[in-house]
């Protein structure tokens, strides 16, 4: 849980750190952003791994207002989940303010990139999925039978790729 601790510190940190750094910068017209690249922010690299092991009872997926007006849940139901990450390769992080490829307009965001981090999932599983209403006695043709079960076990996959998360 120490390291969960920590790892939450580092995110907002890097999200004061960024506010402090944005609040610094100097407007620049949009006609002369187009001239010039540039970055703002800092780089934060994680090395380690983290297990985790966890239960839930039902962790539910609402729509306020349904396809008919109605409001309605899909429901996960006794869910476990244990297994691990462990970052081979330093993962880095920045923060900057970039020109976004399929807009064209200069956005903030958070880059991750990481090299071979691999994902083991000893067992993940879903004891049933659900339609349940949001108020109490909401009937729907399916309501509260499940749909199924999902069991992943022994899985392993190796990640490698950039990950860029930016503002509206």
């Amino acid at each position: 849980m120490n390291r969960l601790s920590n790892i939450a510190t580092l995110l907002v940190s890097i999200i004061f750190l960024f506010t402090g750094n944005a609040m610094a910068l100097t407007p620049v017209p949009q006609e002369e952003l187009k001239s010039f690249t540039g970055q703002a922010g800092i780089s934060a690299i994680m090395e380690d791994t983290l297990g985790v092991d966890w239960s839930a009872d039902k962790i539910a997926f609402g729509d306020s207002d349904g396809t008919d007006g109605t409001p309605a849940f899909l429901c996960l139901n006794n869910v476990e989940y244990a297994g691990r990450v462990t970052l081979n390769n330093p993962v880095l992080t920045t923060v900057s303010s970039e020109k976004d490829p399929y807009t064209g307009m200069v956005k903030a965001g958070i880059n991750i990139e990481m090299n071979g981090a691999v994902v083991e999932i000893d067992r993940y599983h879903i004891d049933s999925i659900t339609i349940e209403g949001a108020a109490a006695g909401t009937n729907f043709v399916n309501a509260g039978k499940s749909f199924g079960s999902i069991t992943v076990e022994g899985f392993y996959a190796e990640i490698t790729g950039k990950i860029r998360i930016t503002t509206d």
